[in-house]
């Protein structure tokens, strides 16, 4: 039995959170070996080095196709191991794994909106001075867990500000003033 090989695709990059991934003729030139052992049944065998940077592990189909999902919020660069088997066996000095060959999968991150809960509308009577409500906004955050040390700031526009003598604006504790 001789060696089976292949030729491995490219390095793949995307984007955090880009969702399911399937590249189509990723491995190609996929052969059992000698041409009289066109009938051995293959299988391509993965593993990569940072396994927490996938929902769905790394891995390659018998006509060559790349499947991968990112895990949510996760980003970094991963080693991808790969090996084709075919089930003609070792015996008598055979070889029925090709060489490991890699590539790398990095998944790039990517800037979540922040969030917050706005309070409720307010309504007042004209001339009725400064207002200051304490934790109009609600639930703000920065974005996920690997984004909570970054800092932030409210943009608050008035459709109406000819009636403000001081614009609103919101404190990054959500205190609302106008």
């Amino acid at each position: 039995n001789t060696a089976p090989r292949f030729v491995r695709g490219p390095d793949s990059s995307i984007r955090e959170d880009a969702g399911a991934q399937r590249i189509p003729a990723w491995a190609t030139q996929i052969s059992a070996g000698a041409p009289h052992e066109s009938g051995q049944r293959l299988a391509f065998e993965t593993v990569t080095d940072r396994p927490e940077l996938f929902a769905a592990s790394p891995a390659i189909e018998t006509d060559g196709t790349l499947t991968y999902t990112p895990a949510p919020e996760a980003y970094g660069t991963a080693e991808v191991t790969v090996v084709l088997r075919d089930d003609g066996g070792s015996e008598n000095g055979g070889q029925d794994r090709s060489e490991p060959d890699r590539f790398l999968i990095v998944v790039r991150p990517v800037n979540d909106p922040p969030q917050f809960v706005k309070g409720p509308d307010q309504n007042l009577r004209g001339n009725a001075g400064p207002q200051v409500v304490v934790d109009w906004a609600r639930q703000i955050s920065a974005g996920p867990a690997n984004e909570v040390r970054q800092a932030f700031t409210f943009q608050v526009t008035a459709d109406h500000p000819e009636w403000f003598l001081v614009q609103p604006a919101l404190s990054p504790a959500g205190a609302l003033s106008y």
